[in-house]
């Protein structure tokens, strides 16, 4: 991981820290291995992955964080976003790009907003900011 994504990635398990909703965290998961598809379809998808994927307590992917760093949108890389949203919309996986210049604070509140959380509910009770 590059070091915006591990700062999303430790955001978001200071976020589940904080939640009973036992679900857990991953870095730079293949998309193959957490989507289900055939043939084609499988092989467009297995070399994709997402930056950071929070799975509920069944190990079930319910979203999947991409991180749009400086040099992200340099050659294909549009077109490879689009294929992994459209795969994870098909699959029912929620969706959230954090931008490379999005404060710490609007980092979590994005995240929390997309995981159905309070917002600032994970800060009340360690004074993170």
């Amino acid at each position: 991981m590059n070091v915006g994504e591990y700062k999303v990635f430790k955001t978001v398990e200071d976020i589940l820290k904080h939640n009973p909703s036992g679900c857990r965290v991953m870095a730079q998961v293949s998309l193959g291995e957490i989507l289900s598809c055939d043939g084609d379809v499988y092989w467009t998808i297995n070399s994709k992955r997402v930056d950071v994927l929070v799975i509920d307590p069944r190990g079930m992917p319910v979203l999947a964080i991409e991180i749009q760093g400086s040099g992200h949108y340099q050659g294909n890389a549009p077109m490879r976003d689009a294929v992994k949203k459209e795969a994870l919309r098909k699959a029912g996986v929620k969706w959230l790009e954090i931008l490379g210049d999005d404060a710490d604070a609007a980092i979590r509140t994005k995240i929390e907003l997309a995981l159905g959380l309070p917002v600032g509910a994970s800060t009340a009770s360690t004074g993170a900011a």
